[in-house]
């Protein structure tokens, strides 16, 4: 992911504007966000409470709840089961 082009740059402003997440935090949601909207990703899967809650109101905030998953990975694996 390119972050020099303005669109990841104004995305991850946007992101920093609109949450109370860490610098770091504001920074993993860009990269899954702006890959989930270049079909790169559509899962972004951490065991941070507070990042999934923030991170699950600033994509319905910005209508984009249907773009990327932020779950934990127990909730991944609960939504997609392995298939033996």
């Amino acid at each position: 992911i390119d972050l020099a082009d303005s669109a990841g740059w104004q995305t991850l402003r946007d992101i920093s504007a609109n949450t109370n997440l860490l610098a770091k935090d504001s920074l993993h949601l860009c990269i899954a966000l702006v890959s989930a909207l270049n079909n790169q990703c559509d899962t972004f899967i951490t065991e941070d409470g507070d990042l999934i809650k923030e991170a699950n109101r600033y994509l319905k905030l910005k209508r984009l709840k249907q773009k990327l998953i932020v779950c934990t990975p127990k909730d991944f694996v609960k939504k997609f089961p392995p298939h033996y």
